[in-house]
């Protein structure tokens, strides 16, 4: 399973323990001066795990009485509210309610213009978190999707109700309280898109930057820790085997102008692992782990078992073994035509399928752009077959 750990995961951190007590030190110091602290990482290098288990889950507490919230983007833009603003915090009261009760003014806030709302909205959460001293970890993964969403608004609607910049305002305000603490996952190739956004001068948004990529160089103890904690007996050659391994993978890899890759070399291991402990899933030991010196020298897993039972000490075969099975999988989709029987539907499907991806962005952006081809035109189109009038 390469899904994240969630906050209440009650299996074990994986090991990292010296990063997240950083982390954790980070997240004290960096808020308490009104920051938000920004997770920064190449994509599956382990963020959302370090900011939900890590973070927001932590035992002890980071902070004392604390409200564990982690949301994404795509938790805020499946609710039905009007605006991106209310979205986020119809979303964020869902989740604080059931445990500090209701916050009518989050849900709603009072006031005329936006920045009144803002500010009573988060003066209300405030309030009602000090009723019994309570405070907000906020943690908000994926937040280079929301970086996106704004990035794509015109000057002229960042100061609408319907633009994502409002929720910008909402964090930077609210990262002034004592009493909320927030934390954000950032894919690392998107730090220059995030210094020309300017979030600080024109949302009072700070962020405070820590790196949480993981390093070739920690594989070995890293393989070791949850071989251990998996009772699996592996030898320490072994696991500095694996850690050349990776260290071999990532020398082939291409590498953006800053050095550094689209992606950690992270799932790809912990798929290459989850083999080598099912191949040797019968070499367990004993929970209580009571074995002598002699039987544990002779049980330990070493490099010699990996040519003896055929597995090969290489991540590009594996790659190449993933892709052959997602051509495979490619191949039985259904490759006919699709009747659009329901043009709103179908219209509201390409809505969303365009929200999830940049590339979807900036068409749904390029067709607003255009005063001729409106949704109504949209819809018009599909309703009349006229599919050559779609903006390519």
């Amino acid at each position: 399973d390469l899904s994240p750990f969630p906050v209440d995961d009650p299996m074990p951190f994986p090991d990292r323990e010296e990063l997240r007590e950083k982390l954790k030190s980070r997240l004290l110091a960096d808020c308490a001066r009104g920051y938000v602290l920004a997770l920064l990482g190449s994509s599956g290098c382990g963020k959302s795990s370090l900011l939900q288990k890590g973070l927001l889950g932590a035992d002890p507490a980071v902070v004392r009485k604390p409200v564990p919230v982690a949301l994404r983007p795509s938790d805020i833009t499946a609710r039905p509210d009007a605006t991106p603003l209310l979205k986020f915090l119809s979303a964020l009261a869902d989740h604080v309610e059931p445990t500090i009760g209701a916050v009518p003014g989050l849900r709603s806030p009072a006031g005329g213009r936006l920045s009144d709302k803002i500010d009573n909205a988060i003066v209300a959460l405030d309030a009602a978190l000090g009723r019994d001293n309570f405070n907000l970890l906020l943690g908000i993964d994926q937040f280079e999707e929301i970086l996106d969403e704004a990035s794509l608004e015109t000057e002229q609607k960042r100061g609408l109700p319907g633009s994502w910049w409002q929720v910008l305002h909402f964090m930077g305000r609210a990262a002034q309280r004592e009493s909320i603490w927030i934390a954000v996952t950032l894919e690392s190739q998107r730090r220059g898109h995030l210094e020309a956004m300017a979030l600080e001068k024109r949302t009072g948004l700070r962020l405070s930057l820590v790196n949480v990529n993981f390093e070739p160089s920690g594989v070995s103890d890293f393989v070791l820790h949850v071989a251990h904690h998996r009772g699996l007996p592996l030898s320490r050659p072994l696991a500095e085997a694996i850690g050349q391994m990776v260290e071999q993978y990532e020398k082939g890899r291409p590498r953006s102008a800053d050095g550094e890759t689209t992606s950690s070399f992270l799932p790809l291991l912990s798929l290459w692992l989850h083999r080598l402990f099912v191949k040797f899933r019968e070499r367990r030991r004993r929970s209580d782990g009571m074995l002598d010196a002699f039987e544990r020298s002779v049980d330990e897993i070493d490099v010699s078992d990996m040519e003896h039972h055929g597995i090969e000490m290489k991540l590009d075969s594996l790659v190449s073994e993933l892709v052959e099975d997602a051509w495979d999988a490619a191949a039985e989709l259904y490759q006919g035509p699709r009747i659009v029987n329901d043009p709103r539907s179908f219209y509201a499907y390409v809505r969303k399928i365009a929200s999830e991806s940049t590339a979807g962005q900036q068409l749904v952006a390029r067709w607003a752009g255009q005063a001729s081809f409106d949704d109504a035109e949209f819809i018009r189109v599909i309703e009349a077959n006229d599919f050559h009038n779609i903006p390519e």
